[in-house]
């Protein structure tokens, strides 16, 4: 199939944008969507698994003691379950610098959300990003995390404590 780009934007500096034979990758996958963050895989779509909790522990797909997997594209939506914001820690975060990259938005629509963090690995060792102690918070009640792997090369992945504050900031 043919497909059409365009593209508007008002910036300073340099914009790459390579792509390849890879589909648009968002949660609704049945709609044209537009967005200022734009994601592509090798194949399919992804609609988040949606876990109402307020103490949780979110780990990558490896788990607490292996690395995530490689072509990997996953989404987790966290809501409070008391009706208030809901907040993630960062206890560990290692992953792969450049080509793996773990987005998170304050909301469950990731095309509108406000994106609160991108984070992937630090250039000086192409791996360990030090975001231990990173707080986020999603104001309107949830957080959506957004992982996409490339198809080598896996590190430990991460550990976030999620939790419902009696007051966010």
């Amino acid at each position: 199939n043919d497909a059409k780009i365009t593209w508007t934007a008002n910036f300073t500096g340099q914009v790459n944008l390579l792509i390849t034979a890879y589909q648009f990758l968002f949660g609704n996958c049945n709609t044209n969507t537009s967005a200022t963050t734009l994601v592509w895989r090798r194949s399919g779509c992804v609609s988040p698994v949606v876990i109402n909790t307020c103490n949780a522990t979110f780990y990558d797909s490896g788990g607490a003691g292996a690395d995530y997997g490689n072509d990997e594209a996953y989404a987790v939506t966290y809501t409070s379950t008391n009706g208030s914001c809901i907040r993630a820690l960062v206890n560990m975060l290692d992953v792969e610098f450049g080509y793996d990259v773990l987005l998170v938005y304050d909301g469950t629509d990731i095309a509108t959300a406000p994106l609160l963090a991108t984070m992937t690995g630090d250039p000086t060792n192409n791996s360990t990003f030090n975001a231990v102690g990173s707080v986020m918070y999603g104001q309107s009640g949830s957080l959506t995390f957004l992982f996409i792997s490339d198809y080598i090369g896996t590190v430990p992945g991460w550990d976030i404590s999620i939790d419902c504050p009696a007051e966010c900031l």
